[in-house]
Formats: C-alpha cells, structure tokens, sequence
C-alpha cells in the first residue's frame, strides 16, 4: 500500500514538472533580457536627450540589488533536493546549509 502512495505522488509530480520547470527557467531568461532592455532605453535616452530619465536611474540604481536577490532564490531552490534523502532530520539539514553556502 505505501508503494502505491508513492508512485501516485510520483506520477502526480511528473504532470507538474514541466510547468514547474518553465517557471524555474523564467527567472534568468526576465533578467538578462529586462537588463537588456533597461540597458538599451538608457543608452537611447542619454544619446538623443543627453541625460537619463530619473525613473531610469532609479530602476538602474534598484536593478542590482533585485537581480540579486533573484539569483540566490534561484541557486538555493537546487538545494531543495536534500529534502527526498532517507536520512535523520539533522543531517537533512546539515546538507541543507551546506548547499546553500554559494548564497550567503
């Protein structure tokens, strides 16, 4: 019976996967073209007005820090995967930690 639980979860995860997967692809793809993007308006802006709009600026000024928090949320759902181990709490979470040290 508990085989059949788990392959029941298994298979509902699978019909998920593909969506989840395209929303975890998203998160790079948004911020190479958006910085594109900001990018290319301020250079545009600052060669036919001579300077940037301070609406620009700002977003050139926050971009960064957005970017960044981004990229950690990304790297750290990789060490989401400690979580299916067959191991005691504590070094579940041991290996946890250890796998997000790159986001620190």
């Amino acid at each position: 019976m508990k085989a059949n639980i788990k392959t029941t979860t298994l298979i509902e995860l699978h019909r998920w996967m593909p969506l989840a997967n395209s929303v975890i692809l998203t998160i790079p793809l948004i911020l190479f073209y958006g910085s594109i993007y900001v990018l290319v308006r301020a250079w545009r802006e600052y060669h036919y007005q001579g300077q940037v709009d301070e609406w620009l600026a700002h977003i050139i000024h926050r971009a960064p820090r957005i970017a960044a928090i981004l990229i950690i949320l990304f790297v750290s759902l990789f060490s989401l995967d400690v979580f299916e181990m067959d191991a005691s709490p504590l070094k579940i979470l041991g290996a946890f930690l250890i796998h997000n040290i790159p986001s620190l």
